[in-house]
Protein backbone atom coordinates (compact mmCIF):
# COMPACT_ATOMS: atom_id res chain seq x y z
CA UNK A 1 0.00 0.00 0.00
CA UNK A 2 1.12 3.52 -0.63
CA UNK A 3 1.81 5.92 2.23
CA UNK A 4 -1.18 8.11 1.31
CA UNK A 5 -3.53 5.11 1.35
CA UNK A 6 -2.22 3.96 4.74
CA UNK A 7 -2.59 7.45 6.18
CA UNK A 8 -6.14 7.75 4.83
CA UNK A 9 -7.01 4.33 6.28
CA UNK A 10 -5.62 5.24 9.70
CA UNK A 11 -7.52 8.54 9.68
CA UNK A 12 -10.76 6.83 8.62
CA UNK A 13 -10.43 4.17 11.33
CA UNK A 14 -9.67 6.86 13.93
CA UNK A 15 -12.78 8.82 12.94
CA UNK A 16 -14.92 5.68 13.12
CA UNK A 17 -13.57 4.88 16.59
CA UNK A 18 -14.20 8.44 17.80
CA UNK A 19 -17.76 8.38 16.43
CA UNK A 20 -18.40 5.01 18.12
CA UNK A 21 -17.14 6.40 21.44
CA UNK A 22 -19.33 9.50 21.05
CA UNK A 23 -22.44 7.39 20.32
CA UNK A 24 -21.64 5.17 23.28
CA UNK A 25 -21.22 8.17 25.61
CA UNK A 26 -24.50 9.67 24.40
CA UNK A 27 -26.35 6.41 25.01
CA UNK A 28 -25.04 6.33 28.59
CA UNK A 29 -26.16 9.94 29.07
CA UNK A 30 -29.59 9.14 27.63
CA UNK A 31 -29.87 6.09 29.89
CA UNK A 32 -29.09 8.20 32.95
CA UNK A 33 -31.78 10.70 31.91
CA UNK A 34 -34.30 7.88 31.48
CA UNK A 35 -33.36 6.43 34.87
CA UNK A 36 -33.83 9.80 36.57
CA UNK A 37 -37.23 10.28 34.91
CA UNK A 38 -38.37 6.80 35.99
CA UNK A 39 -37.11 7.39 39.53
CA UNK A 40 -38.89 10.75 39.73
CA UNK A 41 -42.13 9.24 38.41
CA UNK A 42 -41.87 6.37 40.89
CA UNK A 43 -41.27 8.75 43.79
CA UNK A 44 -44.31 10.79 42.74
CA UNK A 45 -46.55 7.73 42.61
CA UNK A 46 -45.21 6.51 45.96
CA UNK A 47 -45.93 9.88 47.56
CA UNK A 48 -49.49 9.83 46.17
CA UNK A 49 -50.02 6.30 47.51
CA UNK A 50 -48.73 7.35 50.95
CA UNK A 51 -51.04 10.37 50.98
CA UNK A 52 -53.99 8.16 50.08
CA UNK A 53 -53.07 5.74 52.88
CA UNK A 54 -52.85 8.62 55.36
CA UNK A 55 -56.24 9.92 54.25
CA UNK A 56 -57.73 6.44 54.74
CA UNK A 57 -56.23 6.26 58.23
CA UNK A 58 -57.49 9.72 59.20
CA UNK A 59 -60.96 9.33 57.72
CA UNK A 60 -62.49 7.10 60.45
CA UNK A 61 -61.14 9.35 63.21
CA UNK A 62 -62.49 12.44 61.55
CA UNK A 63 -65.93 10.91 60.97
CA UNK A 64 -66.54 10.29 64.73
Amino acid sequence: MSKKLKAALIIAISIIILLALQINANSFRAQSYINSWVETAFQGSSATAQENDQIKLLSPAQSK
